[in-house]
Parts: C-alpha cells; structure tokens; sequence
C-alpha cells in the first residue's frame, strides 16, 4: 500500500492519506525489483503443500506477475497515455477518496 497511497485510500486504508504515488524512473524501479521479489518467493512455494483453491491463487499470482514481467520490454510507463488516466485525473479523483 505504501507503494500506491492513492490505491490505499480508494480501499479505506487511510494510512497513506498525506501522500501521492511515486512515478519517477526509481519508483518504477522499485517496484520491478518488488515484483521480482515477489515472484520468486511465490515461484519457491511447495504447490503439494496447498489446498487446491490456494493452489489455483497462486498460479493465478504467479501467471499475473510473470506477465506484468514480460510487458516490461515495452516500457509502458514511458509512452503510456490515457485520456481517463492521467496526471489531472487522478488529482483530480483525490477529493473523492478523502472523508
């Protein structure tokens, strides 16, 4: 959550009230090599040991990781452009979130 404040208070976690998501080439960063952590450590999860509806979860995760890894050769973040999803529309949703 601390990673996306924006997200964090649109679903009522108000601890990230007092800030804006990062969206320098660092954060990116970070949040790639977060992923990439992440992924690892789902990759190295026994399947045996799960339930098969927690089984089913974690190749759920485990595909939606991979495939947000595989876009990165796009660089979306340098070239993404969106008419309901920019700069002035997330400033302005953030009265919408605020008590």
């Amino acid at each position: 959550m601390a990673r996306s404040p924006l997200t964090a208070t649109s679903l009522g976690d108000h601890r990230y009230d007092d800030r804006l998501d990062a969206h320098s080439p660092a954060a990116g960063e970070a949040s790639r090599a977060q992923r990439d952590r992440f992924l690892a450590r789902a990759k190295a999860i026994p399947v045996a040991s799960l339930s098969p509806s927690d089984a089913t979860t974690l190749e759920l995760f485990v595909e939606t990781l991979e495939a947000n890894k595989g876009a990165d050769v796009c660089h979306a973040d340098e070239w993404g452009l969106s008419a309901r999803s920019n700069a002035t529309t997330v400033l302005g949703s953030l009265s919408d979130l605020q008590p």
